[in-house]
């Protein structure tokens, strides 16, 4: 069994453990921010930090209610989907969607289309 001291060293431990995970987690942050600001979308995407050209293929309701969507590398249309390349994100990254083609813009292109005031 274990005595109250016990205890307190494991509660020590886990408490420089802790510190300790927090500095290491601050600087892969920063390292990957300097990394970043100094690479292009190919070299980031290379060293799986970044995914270019993707289209979003289904979206459904997961675990709890949570949304899921999948993604796969963008095609030409009729061209079968491809799978993204591997990637080091993990639960709890934040994520940046940057949209070359807004998908209200092209929702509200295709009804002017649709009524005729397009003019292309």
């Amino acid at each position: 069994a274990m005595s109250r001291t016990d205890w307190r060293d494991v509660d020590e431990f886990v408490e420089e453990n802790l510190a300790l995970l927090e500095l290491e987690k601050s600087a892969e942050v920063e390292e990957a921010s300097a990394y970043q600001k100094n690479s292009n979308l190919a070299a980031l995407e290379a060293k799986g930090v970044c995914l270019r050209r993707m289209q979003l293929v289904a979206q459904n309701t997961g675990l709890y209610g949570r949304t899921m969507l999948h993604f796969a590398r963008k095609t030409s249309p009729g061209e079968p989907d491809q799978p993204l390349p591997a990637v080091k994100f993990s639960s709890g990254d934040i994520l940046v969607f940057i949209c070359s083609t807004p998908r209200i813009q092209r929702d509200e292109r295709e009804e002017e289309d649709e009524k005729g005031g397009g003019g292309g």
